[in-house]
């Protein structure tokens, strides 16, 4: 069964809370612009403060479908798994790097879910 279509002003909270980030690169095309998973990544560390770390120069733009699921790999088992309890199966990995229609807006719902209730974000340990 076909996951439900969230409704189009569920997307309009997700690009007004992306937009309230100052992003590397001129956000034009959601799902082109997100499948790479830098973007994704930069927000997710706007978001995330000091609670945990999200060290953006392990994500490189790309072009490339392997490259760009290097990308999502990395950010799904460093942070989203570890972090957020946020689980991308290789289907949703394939619908995010072949800017498939809505996946970067619904794996943003999740994640903006996660930050807007509080859940799961342990406080980093100082050294």
């Amino acid at each position: 069964m076909p996951k439900a279509k969230p409704k189009d002003s569920e997307f309009e909270a997700v690009y007004e809370w992306v937009d309230a980030v100052a992003l590397s690169r001129k956000r034009k095309n959601f799902a082109r612009d997100f499948s790479d998973g830098c973007l994704a990544a930069e927000v997710i560390k706007h978001y995330a403060g000091d609670r945990f770390a999200v060290d953006l120069h392990n994500y490189s733009e790309a072009l490339s479908a392997p490259r760009k699921r290097d990308n999502w790999n990395l950010l799904n088992d460093k942070v989203l798994k570890k972090h957020l309890g946020i689980r991308l199966d290789k289907a949703q990995i394939e619908q995010l790097c072949s800017i498939a229609e809505g996946a970067a807006e619904r794996l943003l719902l999740g994640v903006k879910a996660k930050f807007d209730a509080g859940a799961a974000l342990p406080v980093r340990k100082q050294l």
